[in-house]
């Protein structure tokens, strides 16, 4: 991978995280379909440590290619902003439907005083529904029915 020397020396979290894992240098020019990736996490097993763990994965690769492409100077600040809070969005929603997935099985679809079966919606405020989510931002969600 070119740049190396651009990126490590500025990012402890990417020298190391490649370090883990070197098949990350290898897929970083991949930009990947967090939709498929996220829907891969839900066919997999239904253990909620191993979705935890295969979530972790593909945050900390999102997290590495984007900041690769930020220290190499291929991607502008707007570029990088919108990638993280695209990451954020499509993580929640990954975990919202494992969650609602395991619950629903014990203990049913939530329903209004009518039966209409009722969906959780998740609204991030701040900079994630802003779209300027950056490295440093936590999440700021609210859980709404």
């Amino acid at each position: 991978m070119d740049n190396i020397e651009s990126v490590f020396p500025y990012s402890k979290f990417v020298a190391e995280a490649c370090a883990r894992d070197p098949e990350l240098l290898s897929s970083l020019n991949e930009a990947p379909d967090l939709h498929a990736a996220g829907d891969a996490l839900l066919a997999g097993d239904p253990d909620e440590s191993k979705f935890m763990d295969g979530l972790r994965r593909l945050r900390r690769r999102e997290l590495v290619r984007i900041a690769w492409r930020d220290l190499a100077c291929g991607a502008s600040l707007d570029e990088v902003l919108r990638d993280l809070s695209a990451f954020a969005d499509e993580a929640i929603k990954t975990a919202l439907a494992f969650a609602a997935r395991g619950l629903s099985a014990t203990y049913g679809i939530p329903r209004s005083p009518t039966g209409e079966p009722q969906e959780l919606v998740v609204i991030g405020m701040g900079k994630l529904g802003g779209g300027e989510l950056n490295f440093s931002s936590d999440i700021d969600l609210v859980f709404l029915y």
